[in-house]
């Protein structure tokens, strides 16, 4: 049996800044990726920040790609660091600390 990833993933610090996006088209591996064109990572991982459509790219990656881990899917989320969040087995205090809803008593 394998073991199960966490809910939450940090899968880049903010300390790579601009090039968080050229970062994950580098490392992230395709196969567990889903819901954008992979021309997209390849733009991402070719151009960096100082191409006139990278960040406009690498927001149409944060709303649609999925990764999917041991079964479970994760989206994106970039705010200085990058996070992997599987939200449906996210406890209540990491929803709340990624504002997807408060913490229920």
């Amino acid at each position: 049996m394998s073991k199960k990833e966490t809910a939450v993933i940090l899968l880049c610090d903010s300390a790579s800044g601009s090039y968080i996006p050229q970062r994950f088209a580098r490392e992230i591996s395709v196969a567990c990726l889903s819901g954008i064109d992979g021309t997209v990572l390849t733009y991402l991982d070719e151009s960096g920040p100082e191409a006139e459509f990278y960040w406009d790219e690498w927001q149409y990656v944060l709303d649609n790609a999925k990764l999917t881990l041991g079964g479970d899917e994760y989206t994106l989320y970039h705010d200085g660091d990058l996070w992997a969040l599987c939200v449906d087995r996210m406890s209540a205090e990491e929803r709340q600390s990624f504002g997807f809803g408060e913490v229920t008593p």
